[in-house]
């Protein structure tokens, strides 16, 4: 289940927050949207919070959607997924517009005009007076909503504020959640997050440890120190730890069991339950949907017969599994197999590879 940023949390990824700087930085980019893409649990999320609070820090104008189904990580954000959400919405961006030091021109809200209208003309005072700001709009948890509410959002939103010249858009969303708007897929980049490198995994439970208190009801003895006790990136080969969303279910079990002074700390059945947290759908109202067992289970196949990716033919030679079965399409549309760009392959994304691997290695 997702859960509210905490700055303390963050890890890495360096490298990507330089491109995305760059890439806003740059006054004539190729194109004005970008998509950050990862798989579910990789951690695009806490990325896009933390690039926020950056371009925030360094004075830029920054505009936020969550499209998350859950209250509770959404907070008092507008939910633009309905008509009224996004005049809520527009409204707020509009006053945080004229708030900011650039914005002393821009036209206040007027709830006669319409939501695409009112946009249209709030950017267009933004690239008079913050252009060498570069305002932008991010968007998180892209793939909660269906298909016709966020067509609605990408041409009623999205492609109206990146039309204008001074303006980016940057989406946090799965690669199997393509835009439907030809305004924003024909000027669109692509940057792909991977998961966490060299010594990224263990500061990830470290600092997860260092701060249980903010996670957890307070429990005696949970420090970083603890983190030696427990060992854990010595268990579950071939899993490398380097899945944030994985670590994240893996160490809250792990202290459970060594709390209560059971052994072993990580077992079979928490390994699925982790695997089923990470890759659970998210529908309206906030219902979550598990993978089911034929699903679960196809994954575990892939995982353990494929290296790497293989071809529509490996797959029916090897699994007699057509590429059109609906099992593997859900695991399509959860983001847990891709396919590899310009190619006729296709893979089990990184981390849920190791892990399913792992739960079929396990007693």
């Amino acid at each position: 289940m997702p859960e509210p940023f905490i700055p303390e949390l963050f890890v890495g990824r360096q490298t990507i927050l330089d491109q995305l700087q760059a890439w806003i930085d740059d006054p004539e980019p190729d194109q004005r949207v970008l998509s950050v893409l990862g798989p579910p649990g990789m951690g695009k999320s806490y990325l896009a919070h933390r690039f926020r609070d950056e371009a925030r820090e360094r004075g830029r104008l920054v505009f936020w959607i969550n499209l998350t189904r859950s209250p509770e990580i959404r907070g008092d954000e507008p939910d633009v997924a309905d008509g009224e959400g996004r005049k809520q919405w527009v409204a707020k961006a509009v006053t945080a517009a004229r708030a900011h030091s650039c914005g002393a021109n821009v036209h206040a809200y007027d709830p006669t005009v319409p939501v695409d209208s009112m946009l249209d003309a709030l950017a267009a005072d933004l690239c008079k007076d913050c252009a060498d700001l570069t305002p932008v709009l991010i968007v998180d948890s892209f793939e909660e909503i269906d298909d016709q509410p966020r067509l609605e959002i990408e041409e009623g939103l999205l492609a109206v504020f990146a039309r204008r010249s001074c303006t980016r858009v940057v989406i946090f969303r799965r690669d199997e959640y393509a835009l439907q708007s030809n305004d924003l897929a024909w000027n669109e980049c692509r940057l792909m997050l991977e998961e966490l490198k060299e010594n990224e995994p263990e500061q990830q439970l470290q600092k997860r440890l260092e701060n249980w208190s903010k996670l957890a009801p307070p429990q005696p003895g949970v420090t970083s120190q603890l983190l030696n006790d427990l060992q854990l990136t010595d268990q579950l080969p071939p899993y490398q730890w380097s899945h944030p969303g994985l670590n994240t279910h893996l160490l809250k079990r792990a202290v459970q069991h060594h709390q209560l002074g059971v052994q072993p700390l990580i077992t079979k059945e928490i390994v699925k339950e982790c695997l089923l947290a990470v890759t659970v759908a998210v529908a309206a109202g906030g219902l979550t949907s598990p993978l089911s067992e034929a699903q679960f289970q196809l994954l575990v196949d892939l995982a353990s017969q494929f290296d790497s990716d293989w071809t529509e033919r490996d797959l029916f030679q090897s699994l007699a599994v057509p590429i059109d079965d609906p099992r593997l399409k859900a695991l399509f549309e959860r983001g847990i197999v891709a396919h590899r760009e310009k190619t006729a392959r296709y893979y089990v994304t990184p981390g849920l590879r190791e892990m399913a691997k792992a739960w079929a290695r396990l007693p």
